[in-house]
């Protein structure tokens, strides 16, 4: 377990970048239950480029509450399951999505207030898709998702419900697509 991380940066409303980091997915963590936790910016491939660690106010990754939250320990491979990611028994609550989570300060916006984050690089290692970082482009929303999912004018990645996460906060996500329990309903993910 190691190196795989998420690129994050986050502006004010009026486009200044006033946070840029990395956020740690696995690191050995003697600290944590099962020996491995996220390290958030603060150490494993965890890191600011922008802005100060202090306004970092929480983080957590899909494996980390997997092992920690859920005291599934398993370190070596994830639980068997099928191509359909169906629940294994032994392990109701496993989730086999990579998802990482951030809690930050408003105070950090100004009084410009919060802009945008986007997503810079993804690198998990080894990697099905051949490569292990890829970057993260944007993307015109879908027709099919314009109203009510995406703002007038917006851009947001195709599956994640909306520029702002409008898609599970709403209760309504686009066609094929449901909201996330793990996330108390406020993302869309596939069927």
């Amino acid at each position: 377990m190691g190196s795989d991380h998420v690129e994050l940066t986050m502006t004010d409303a009026g486009g200044g970048e006033k946070l840029k980091f990395m956020l740690d997915y696995i690191s050995k963590d003697a600290s944590s239950p099962c020996g491995y936790g996220t390290l958030g910016v603060s150490g494993g491939e965890g890191k600011m480029e922008t802005g100060s660690a202090s306004a970092i106010l929480a983080v957590a990754t899909s494996l980390d509450r997997d092992l920690n939250g859920c005291g599934y320990c398993y370190t070596e491979n994830s639980p068997a399951t099928d191509e359909n990611y169906t629940a294994n028994p032994d392990t109701p609550k496993w989730d086999y999505r990579v998802v990482y989570e951030v809690w930050v300060d408003p105070a950090v916006f100004g009084s410009a207030g919060f802009g945008d984050a986007t997503i810079g690089e993804v690198h998990a290692s080894p990697s099905k898709l051949g490569a292990n970082t890829v970057e993260v482009v944007r993307k015109p929303c879908p027709p099919e998702w314009e109203t009510p999912f995406c703002p007038p004018g917006s851009t947001c990645n195709a599956g994640t419900g909306g520029a702002s996460g409008t898609g599970g906060a709403s209760g309504v996500c686009p066609p094929g697509y449901v909201p996330d329990l793990a996330s108390e309903g406020k993302f869309c993910v596939p069927e």
